[in-house]
């Protein structure tokens, strides 16, 4: 749908109601991976000292030792900041790359998408970590 104003512009509201749809994504989108990127700070500045079960990277072997504890809340925020940086370089590529290619829903699903299964990264890395450290003990110990 198109609107003459007064025959000054020829303006074009599809697109318009694009490019609003597609400022909105990137503040949602920026949004949320600024969130994770505080809440990574926050983590990485102020670590959860002990074991408990209200916040930081909580898992069996996590929780394991006090080593193991500090290691996971160690690694865990760093992870996650990364990601969330990487997460928000892909989100604003494929927008600015795919924003004439495919809907503005399509894009919301491929920036959200993106940064749950980036995010699940962190989980399988930091085991893996935590698995080699308590080998390291188990050497050493031996």
């Amino acid at each position: 749908m198109s609107v003459k104003a007064k025959g000054i512009a020829h303006i074009n509201l599809k697109n318009m109601d694009q490019a609003i749809e597609i400022k909105i994504l990137l503040i949602i989108v920026t949004g949320i991976y600024g969130l994770l990127a505080v809440t990574s700070i926050f983590l990485m500045i102020k670590p959860p000292k002990k074991v408990n079960s209200i916040y930081g990277y909580r898992s069996g072997n996590a929780g394991a030792s006090q080593e193991a504890w500090d290691y996971a809340n160690k690694l865990a925020p760093r992870l996650m900041l990364l990601i969330a940086t990487v997460s928000l370089v892909l989100a604003l590529a494929s927008v600015y790359f795919l924003h004439n290619k495919i809907p503005v829903d399509g894009l919301y699903l491929i920036c959200i998408m993106g940064m749950c299964l980036l995010q699940v990264i962190i989980i399988p890395v930091v085991e893996i970590k935590l698995g080699k450290l308590e080998e390291r003990h188990k050497a050493g110990s031996a």
